[in-house]
């Protein structure tokens, strides 16, 4: 089992590209390619469709267990923790990857807001 992870943005900024690249490095670090990470800017004609399932961005969405963080997403472990995510042992393969139990966020919970964030939907 693998991490779906989508990183809704809005526009091309440097915060924007910043985040992106911040966690892919911590996917790449901690995920040793057991993750899947689509960074989609909901102003692009092409992703009119999901627009309307995002309120705030950024916004990064876990599919399974579906989780989301919204807001100040630059504290990357936060984040990352809060979605129930942690690291994989290099050694284990599949098996210990992408612990993603609802429980196991160290992180705030509650509803995400748009500008103070990291907290959990």
């Amino acid at each position: 089992m693998s991490a779906h992870l989508t990183l809704f943005i809005a526009g091309d900024s440097s915060e924007n590209r910043r985040d992106a690249v911040a966690i892919r490095q911590w996917c790449d670090r901690h995920l040793h390619g057991h993750y899947r990470l689509e960074v989609r800017d909901i102003l692009a004609p092409s992703e009119a469709s999901g627009r309307a399932q995002v309120l705030a961005t950024p916004v990064l969405v876990l599919e399974t267990p579906p989780a989301r963080v919204t807001g100040d997403l630059s504290d990357v472990p936060l984040v990352m923790a809060t979605l129930g995510l942690r690291a994989v042992d290099a050694g284990q393969g599949e098996k210990g990857e992408a612990g993603a139990s609802a429980g196991a966020a160290g992180g705030k919970t509650g509803g995400g807001g748009g500008g103070g964030g990291g907290g959990r939907e």
